[in-house]
């Protein structure tokens, strides 16, 4: 299981592939900030699936406290800080 969290990539929320060590799992994303990287979560119909969730190959939950803190809003623009905020 260490070699396929090590180099496995899984489907995300938007269609794309990511590292499978990268990812998050959320029931519900966060809304959108313009101008900032979203989060890498785990398409939805595989957040509920059991081998992703306990053991080995669990995927941590998403949280939006350490999401927020580790984004640099610089690039969102007045307009989209004040708007989210």
């Amino acid at each position: 299981t260490s070699e396929l969290k090590a180099s496995g990539r899984l489907p995300t929320a938007d269609g794309s592939a990511k590292p499978w060590s990268f990812m998050e799992r959320a029931a519900v994303p966060p809304p959108k900030i313009p101008g900032v990287e979203n989060p890498r979560l785990l398409h939805p119909r595989l957040a509920k699936s059991a081998i992703l969730r306990d053991g080995a190959g669990t995927i941590l939950r998403f949280k939006i406290d350490d999401y927020l803190a580790r984004l640099d809003f610089n690039r969102a623009g007045a307009i989209a800080r004040t708007t989210f905020f």
